[in-house]
């Protein structure tokens, strides 16, 4: 009987240490799935930084980082500065230069892009929000093409009719990319309009197909009150995969046009997206929605 009684004392004292052993966290997070990936066509992330993974199988999920607004607000007015490229590269490539329609986007998909964020918005605010637009253009020199008060009640038409000519007419010139020109001219519309009425969220958003040939001086100064001005919430689109050099360098290195962009936008890696050709230059900007 006592060695009966020892054998059934030592079974339940084992079969508690296994289910305590069951019911840790290290236990149950092994068999977890890894992370889906997205599809999101975004520019290259740095190799600096990172989490670097999980430090222990139990850590607790981050919160949505604070340093990545969304795009717009639902449920508040929106005032969208568009800051968008017309230098001679989007008619004329680089490489042929003598060839008009050869650019990087002679067929002005951008524009069509512009207007499909746009119903894109339409489709996303539904709560009696509205949208100021105001868009200037920038190559060696700048021009504010125009400001809608409220987009939202216009149709694709008629946004086309009204800011078509100043973004997609040939200048007559090949020019250069002058990012602090657009960036200069985008500010002034900016206070210019705040005077009259300032709405709840001011984003920027800039579009170029290549790198800033600005004085180094000047564009660091420009992007400086960019970002004062719009704190976090510049967006930018690139198109192409252009291995022009900015102005800019690091060191002995000048930056590339990607890292010239990531400049503009604040470094922030998640809010510059990259569209290899003009025909996916919709789905790049209509992406911002999802950000």
């Amino acid at each position: 009987m006592k060695s009966k009684s020892s054998i059934w004392l030592l079974t339940a004292m084992l079969g508690t240490q296994i289910a305590v052993s069951c019911s840790t966290a290290d236990y149950g997070s092994a068999g977890d799935p890894a992370p889906k990936k997205t599809n999101a066509k975004a520019a290259p992330e740095s190799t600096t930084g990172g989490s670097g993974g999980a430090k222990g199988e139990n850590a607790a999920p981050q919160p949505k980082s604070k340093a990545s607004p969304e795009f717009f607000s639902s449920g508040k007015s929106l005032d969208l500065h568009v800051i968008m490229d017309k230098s001679g590269s989007l008619w004329v490539d680089p490489n042929m230069s003598t060839v008009m329609g050869s650019g990087s986007d002679p067929e002005c998909k951008r524009m069509d892009a512009l207007l499909d964020l746009i119903d894109g918005l339409k489709a996303k605010l539904t709560k009696g929000e509205f949208v100021r637009l105001t868009v200037v253009t920038f190559s060696n020199g700048s021009a504010a093409v125009g400001s809608l008060p409220d987009v939202l009640k216009e149709s694709r038409s008629s946004i086309d009719q009204k800011l078509r000519p100043g973004v997609c007419t040939f200048p007559g010139q090949l020019e250069t990319t002058n990012y602090a020109e657009g960036i200069s001219e985008s500010l002034s519309e900016l206070r210019r309009l705040r005077a009259t009425k300032k709405l709840e969220v001011e984003t920027s958003l800039f579009f170029s197909d290549g790198a800033a040939k600005d004085s180094p001086t000047r564009l660091l100064d420009a992007i400086s009150e960019l970002n004062a001005e719009f704190p976090k919430r510049i967006f930018g689109i690139l198109l192409g995969n252009t291995s022009d050099q900015c102005t800019l360098s690091e060191g002995a290195r000048r930056l590339s046009t990607i890292e010239c962009l990531r400049k503009v936008v604040g470094n922030a890696n998640e809010k510059v997206v990259q569209s290899d050709d003009a025909a996916g230059l919709s789905a790049a900007m209509t992406s911002l929605l999802e950000k």
